[in-house]
């Protein structure tokens, strides 16, 4: 493993960890801009997750806010249009929603863009926890006839996954970490999915 790869792991191990009202074991992820962001560490997870996307991809999409300092450097990379799917209606022609559900909360996300110019999409996130999020954007897409090429996170939480949805999506996920919290202790491991 390179040093990049060990910087990240010893940064998510370090991340503090609390309970949320519901009893859902939260941590805080390094990469969502309420830190410093690492420009190394964001470039080298970019590039990554960048490798493993099809060329022919139409359209990297992800959801507010963690997402999104993830996803802009890997459309970057790419070269390729970046959609993030936000909190806020903004009642424009084309218009798509799906309800996000995490393990401590549920809200609508709506996002834009016309499925006649896109055919293959690309998901990237931060974390993929109960997968609720995930499974609403891949319905989805599903009924819109865009294809998702794949699924790219960076921690996979393993305490908190559903392993039926997994077994459905395991062809198509990629990700960098197996995460498990252990009350305020954090285990990282390279991913079973980070092939």
């Amino acid at each position: 493993m390179s040093d990049i790869f060990n910087n990240i792991k010893k940064r998510l191990e370090e991340m503090p960890t609390y309970k949320t009202g519901n009893g859902y074991e939260y941590f805080v992820y390094p990469y969502k801009g309420i830190t410093p962001i690492d420009d190394k560490e964001i470039k080298y997870l970019a590039e990554v997750i960048a490798s493993k996307i099809p060329k022919d991809v139409d359209l990297i999409f992800t959801m507010e806010t963690d997402g999104i300092f993830t996803a802009l450097p890997v459309a970057m990379a790419m070269g390729k249009p970046l959609v993030s799917a936000r909190w806020f209606n903004y009642k424009m022609d084309k218009s798509f929603s799906f309800t996000q559900k995490t393990g401590y909360h549920k809200r609508k996300l709506y996002f834009y863009f016309d499925p006649k110019k896109v055919k293959k999409v690309a998901i990237i996130d931060c974390v993929l926890s109960t997968g609720g999020t995930i499974k609403a954007a891949l319905d989805l897409f599903k009924k819109l006839g865009v294809k998702v090429v794949g699924i790219y996170t960076v921690v996979n939480k393993t305490n908190y996954s559903n392993r039926d949805f997994i077994s459905q999506i395991k062809n198509k996920l990629f990700s960098l970490f197996d995460i498990e919290i252990k009350g305020t202790k954090i285990i990282v491991e390279k991913s079973k999915y980070n092939k």
